[in-house]
């Protein structure tokens, strides 16, 4: 009998929470090919000279033809924000000027 009352109770626990989860919140994704009525949108996207610092911060020139910033806009780009630390710190984002360069096995950081 206990048993019974435990599971009657979890059920119902799982099964009012998902309720009011559900109306709580707005669902999200139902149409991702359309904005929401209403949406912010961006209209014009300026590329300041702080942006291209950022964006080629630890690239050497010659630049890599496949890091081109005329195709990144005014949208999300990992190129310029910084990514993992420690040794996946390619582009030494993490590192401040004032510490020693890293080395690591077999190459230079």
């Amino acid at each position: 009998m206990r048993m019974m009352s435990a599971t009657a109770l979890l059920v119902f626990c799982v099964v009012s929470t998902g309720a009011y989860a559900q109306s709580t919140y707005p669902m999200a994704g139902l149409t991702p090919d359309r904005r929401p009525e209403g949406a912010p949108t961006v209209k014009e996207f300026r590329k300041d000279q702080k942006w291209t610092e950022n964006f080629y911060r630890g690239i050497s020139r010659p630049f890599p033809p496949h890091i081109d910033e005329a195709s990144q806009g005014g949208w999300y780009t990992p190129f310029n924000h910084p990514g993992m630390i420690g040794p996946y710190d390619i582009r030494r984002w993490h590192q401040s000027s004032s510490q020693p360069k890293a080395q690591t096995k077999g190459r230079r950081a």
